[in-house]
């Protein structure tokens, strides 16, 4: 028999690479799970930003409204001020541990509130919470006598 025409065995694979197209798709997926897990991780963040800053704003509206612009925690409008704040972050209770800690700031002639949040979102990497703090600025008003057709 011819030698070109007898049948001859082939190699579907050479040898020793055998799993390298298994070994290259867990090295890729890993990588890509860990940006789809970073991609939530900080929008999640910034969604929590978001919402401490509309605390802050809450906060410092319900004090100007119910406290007389008085920045007092201990008047009627830092209670005010504090369930505001309380209000509007008990929409995103990561856990149960995180609750929102709105206190009054004066600097240089301003004043507000600033609410303090603290998120999860380090725990499995890191041992501690990572803090998201908001501003929102409120006007001090001096007490403006009443006279005139608005006395009463």
């Amino acid at each position: 028999m011819d030698a070109r025409l007898r049948p001859t065995r082939r190699r579907s694979r050479a040898r020793g690479v055998s799993g390298q197209a298994t070994v290259e798709t867990l090295i890729t997926l890993g990588f890509v799970l860990f940006f789809m897990l970073t991609l939530i991780h900080l929008s999640l963040l910034s969604v929590t930003k978001m919402m401490a800053n509309y605390a802050a704003f809450s906060a410092g509206r319900s004090m100007m409204v119910r406290g007389n612009g008085v920045c007092s925690m201990f008047s009627s409008g830092g209670a005010w001020a504090t369930g505001a704040a309380v209000s509007v972050l008990d929409n995103l209770r990561w856990s149960s541990m995180a609750t929102p800690i709105p206190t009054c700031w004066s600097s240089g002639g301003r004043q507000g509130m600033m609410v303090l949040y603290m998120t999860p979102f380090g725990r499995p990497i890191v041992s501690s919470d990572v803090p998201v703090v908001a501003f929102s600025a409120s006007p001090m008003q001096p007490s403006i006598s009443e006279s005139g057709d608005n006395a009463k």
